[in-house]
């Protein structure tokens, strides 16, 4: 590193001479990542020298990921706490406390949670919700459920923000980019760090699955984990015939047989398009619709055999798994981690029809499905008062 600086800064002194930008030595940084450039004294260089890390855009760059963790999310935690407090003494409706999580708590969270893939146990987010709930009520016992408060508003919830589903939401949403911008030079990288399977066979898989046996990259690594704590978190533990046909650790013979990929090149990218009409298709239809040869049958055998023992009603078409629906948006429009969250908070037990059942209860008459829609409607917007919208 010693050698080679002078011709660095000689390189970017000829770049700002005709570029018209000027490097600043006293804002510059020098993060050494092998071991020897960890040899560098800061009187080596004319620059700070960082060595545990850096800050860039807003996060703090750890020399090991586990230390993402107390320099990122454990600041943050503790600022909430201590605003928290302070708060408390303010005069604020639920309602109103409500929308200082949405607005003062939230965005911090959800700014991390897009920006570092790291993997957070459920306990964190136990913890996090106590800290929340503690201003919500004045630390006193809870009158409505949490579920029930971070239900949306049209479903007769307040819409308190559920920080385990926006951490699920922003890192499915870089799942969406594996599967519909591979294109993309990140997305190729993370792609190709894959081996003895394939990221989307991953993600249509059955659990368990063990994703270090397949990828030793711990940006995937973490997103895949998280994922799957998304799908044991709802038992969505069930295969996908969206699966792909090719390089497929459920279906070893696609790692093998170079043939699959030629299937894959004549439209058979995936296990649902051998059904036709609900239906497995027969290799007769399947080669005149596909161009394929005589000489595919026995691979043909393979897929059905493999078909038969992992999707249930075979010869029929699987149903589509409901976990299915969060990996077709489209990652390049806006508010796609929104409608990812509100399909998270749709997975929930607790149901629009199950409220409706209490206070039908509590009225003692029946309520039909229009007239409750209404009244969750206009208890939305009938008053700005804050106190009449909560009754």
């Amino acid at each position: 590193p010693i050698c080679s600086l002078p011709h660095i800064l000689s390189v970017l002194e000829k770049f700002s001479s005709f570029s018209g930008y000027k490097m600043n030595l006293l804002k510059s940084e020098c993060y050494p990542v092998n071991s020897l450039a960890l040899t560098l004294e800061q009187s080596d260089i004319p620059f700070k020298l960082s060595p545990s890390g850096f800050r860039y855009l807003g996060i703090n760059i750890t020399r090991t990921l586990p230390l993402l963790f107390s320099e990122n999310f454990a600041p943050v935690v503790s600022r909430i706490t201590s605003d928290i407090q302070r708060w408390g003494n303010l005069p604020l409706s639920l309602i109103g406390k409500i929308n200082v999580v949405k607005m003062n708590i939230l965005p911090k969270f959800l700014f991390l949670f897009q920006s570092i893939p790291l993997f957070l146990p459920k306990h964190f987010f136990v913890s996090l919700d106590k800290i929340i709930g503690s201003f919500i009520w004045g630390g006193k016992p809870p009158r409505v459920s949490k579920t029930l408060l971070q239900q949306c508003k049209f479903s007769g919830g307040l819409a308190l923000p559920n920080f385990l589903a926006y951490y699920w939401s922003a890192h499915i949403h870089k799942l969406c980019y594996w599967l519909k911008s591979s294109g993309s030079s990140w997305c190729k990288f993370e792609l190709s760090s894959c081996k003895g399977s394939s990221l989307p066979a991953l993600l249509y898989s059955s659990l368990p699955v063990k994703p270090s046996l397949y990828t030793d990259n711990p940006v995937v690594l973490n997103t895949l984990k998280i994922w799957f704590q998304f799908r044991r978190h709802f038992n969505f533990v069930m295969p996908s015939s969206s699966g792909p046909l090719t390089d497929n650790h459920l279906f070893p013979p696609s790692l093998l047989d170079s043939t699959f990929s030629m299937w894959c090149d004549k439209g058979i990218e995936q296990f649902k398009h051998l059904y036709v009409d609900g239906v497995f298709d027969s290799f007769a239809n399947l080669s005149s619709r596909y161009n394929l040869p005589i000489t595919h049958l026995f691979r043909y055998f393979q897929i059905r055999n493999f078909v038969a023992k992992c999707f249930p009603n075979f010869p029929a078409l699987p149903p589509e798994q409901r976990w299915e629906t969060m990996l077709s948006f489209t990652p390049h429009h806006r508010g796609t981690i929104s409608k990812l969250y509100d399909a998270i908070l749709s997975f929930s037990k607790h149901s629009k029809v199950k409220l409706r059942g209490i206070w039908e209860g509590e009225l003692g008459i029946g309520i039909h499905e229009e007239s409750w829609e209404q009244a969750i409607a206009r208890v939305r917007s009938s008053t700005s008062c804050t106190h009449l919208g909560l009754i």
